[in-house]
């Protein structure tokens, strides 16, 4: 006889970056000068995570630094590595943004611009642990027409997930999660959750109703759903829709004149254990 349990499991602090808007600059960071003052931002936001005792930290799509028509950086953030300790000076988000969460002692899932060694460019989720190192790195497969088509190549479809702080999460960078509700094709989810994802982790940049789109792909799949997009709240969701309680904190920068903030969720995951080894049951 074989006995499924769904067990609790302990709860982890995730914070998103919500509300930012990557061209609210004025005086040096606007115009050009943006790309490094969003950069700055994401660093006081990873800051400020660490300080409300998050576990993790999660950032939308790559807009959120820059635009896609500008200069993409040298991916440096093969699984494994440290872009910290060796990434080229050229990679600066990325060196960036891992040194950070090893200052801070902080897991961090960032998206990034990048271009390969062979001119290829793509659209990156970069998961990084609490000591910098690449956990995953995860490249856009469903890119929006036009749009991102001409600046951007897709990735292969190779459904990402991975393991940060206790649980498995299942990457989805912006269109890819209203894709399959535009065209019937669910095959990248139904594979994230076949390779054992508990959660879905929702990196947005813009255009997508998420606080409507994020429960409705929770409740499909009986997983929680997170989501950040820029200009947009955090989202953070239940597997049956419903959003987790959730706390905030304004950033505050100079220059910057939106109202980015930093939002706090304790997550709780149920998992299935299955339990073996009891007595057979009797023959008739």
């Amino acid at each position: 006889m074989v006995l499924a349990l769904l067990l609790a499991v302990p709860s982890i602090k995730l914070a998103i970056l919500a509300n930012h808007d990557p061209s609210a600059w004025v005086g040096l960071c606007a115009g050009s000068g943006a790309p490094a003052c969003n950069l700055g931002l994401y660093e006081e936001a990873i800051a400020q995570a660490a300080l409300m005792g998050s576990d993790m930290i999660h950032f939308p799509e790559a807009y959120g630094l820059q635009q896609i028509n500008e200069a993409f950086e040298p991916f440096v953030s093969d699984a494994g590595s440290r872009p910290c300790v060796v990434a080229a000076p050229t990679a600066v988000q990325q060196r960036s943004i891992a040194c950070a969460a090893a200052k801070y002692n902080i897991s961090v899932a960032a998206n990034v611009f990048v271009a390969f060694a062979n001119g290829t460019r793509r659209i990156m989720e970069i998961a990084l642990d609490r000591a910098g190192a690449v956990v995953a790195a995860y490249s856009k497969h469903h890119l929006v027409p036009v749009a991102e088509t001409l600046y951007a190549e897709p990735g292969p479809f190779a459904p990402t997930t991975f393991e940060l702080e206790g649980l498995r999460w299942g990457a989805i960078i912006c269109y890819e999660g209203v894709y399959p509700s535009i065209f019937g094709d669910w095959s990248q989810m139904d594979a994230l959750k076949q390779q054992g994802a508990e959660l879905f982790l929702w990196a947005i940049g813009g255009m997508v109703a998420d606080q409507r789109s994020a429960p409705s792909l929770a409740r499909k799949y009986s997983l929680p759903v997170v989501a950040a997009e820029d200009e947009h709240g955090a989202v953070f969701v239940n597997s049956t829709g419903n959003p987790f309680n959730s706390t905030s904190v304004l950033l505050r920068m100079a220059n910057y004149t939106a109202h980015a903030s930093i939002a706090v969720a304790d997550i709780l995951v149920l998992k299935r254990d299955v339990v073996s080894g009891l007595p057979p049951a009797p023959r008739r």
